[in-house]
């Protein structure tokens, strides 16, 4: 034994294999049959005949996006409360750590305040 794998160390491999290979084919079944139902719906075609009925179907396909976008953004956005709590938490226990980010952060803020004067000065002269 000693350096060389076994049988026991083939065995597994090819049981790996053979596992991955079941998922994989697994994955493809379920891909195509995605794409037979994509192509099922997007190939079927309901006439819509009555020009209200048509109107609404057509704001539906564009607010919905909107509001399922709106929503889902809604659902990940964290709670302020709840991240200032962390952060204070994770500042009670490393404290050296947040004053440097903390140094660093109004050094941002004080260069960013110097190039949006610039900006204004600039726009002054110009208008003068």
């Amino acid at each position: 034994e000693g350096w060389f794998p076994g049988r026991h160390a083939r065995r597994k491999s090819s049981s790996r294999r053979n596992r991955s290979g079941v998922m994989l084919e697994t994955l493809r079944r379920i891909s195509e049959a995605h794409e037979r139902l994509k192509h099922r719906i997007h190939n079927t075609r309901i006439p819509i005949r009555n020009k209200r009925a048509l109107f609404l179907v057509k704001c539906f396909y564009a607010v919905a996006p909107v509001v399922s976008g709106y929503w889902i953004m809604q659902q990940v956005q964290p709670d302020p409360k709840e991240m200032e709590d962390k952060l204070r938490a994770l500042e009670a226990r490393d404290p050296e750590r947040f004053a440097e980010a903390r140094r660093a952060a109004e050094a941002n803020r004080r260069q960013l305040q110097e190039v949006l004067q610039q900006a204004e000065r600039a726009a002054a002269a110009a208008r003068s």
